[in-house]
């Protein structure tokens, strides 16, 4: 996602502009102009895009409620597994972050409010099939700004948005080193 920069530190940096004869200074990059967020996985960018696409917040919201719609009712899984409840949540949600035999990842996810469903049907439709490692490296923020959402959103609704991802990759994180353990111990052993 592009993140506009300022150049008034480059233009008040006190030297005279370059001439045509003289070569041009080099100019830093300020220190506001951080670097570009690494590209959103292909079908969470599309959702995201999908989104942020009206100008106005409330057509976002009703998106973002229509998406919710689309999310598939609770898997057992999810229904019978602990720690799936989201505490930083102003509704009830609960996710469910799991790797696959493959290596890709299984998610369920529940709410009890419209825009949070439609939040946990962004991340579970987004990344249905990527590998672990991608929902492993995902960065809140940049799901909330790439999806139009920090300024639609409530503040403490974003905040949720942000706990959903981090519980996931805490289950997630668990799910691998219980794999790992699971490799690690010789058959027959128990």
């Amino acid at each position: 996602s592009f993140r506009p920069c300022t150049m008034l530190a480059l233009a008040t940096s006190g030297r005279p502009p370059p001439t045509r004869s003289s070569p041009p200074a080099r100019a830093s990059v300020p220190s506001s102009c951080a670097p570009p967020d690494p590209p959103l996985p292909r079908r969470l960018a599309r959702l995201a895009a999908a989104l942020r696409a009206p100008r106005e917040p409330r057509e976002r919201l009703l998106r973002l409620a229509r998406l919710g719609e689309r999310l598939p009712p609770p898997s057992t899984a999810l229904v019978a597994a602990d720690g799936t409840r989201v505490s930083s949540c102003t509704s009830m949600v609960d996710v469910l972050a799991r790797p696959s035999g493959s290596g890709s990842l299984r998610l369920d996810g529940a709410a009890d409010s419209r825009l949070a469903r439609g939040l946990v049907a962004l991340l579970v439709q987004g990344l249905r099939g990527e590998r672990a490692e991608t929902l492993l490296a995902l960065d809140p923020a940049q799901v909330a700004r790439a999806a139009g959402l920090v300024g639609a959103l409530s503040p403490s609704r974003v905040n949720g948005l942000g706990a959903m991802i981090r519980l996931m990759q805490r289950q997630l994180e668990a799910g691998v080193a219980a794999e790992a353990a699971a490799d690690a111990t010789p058959a027959g052993v128990a």
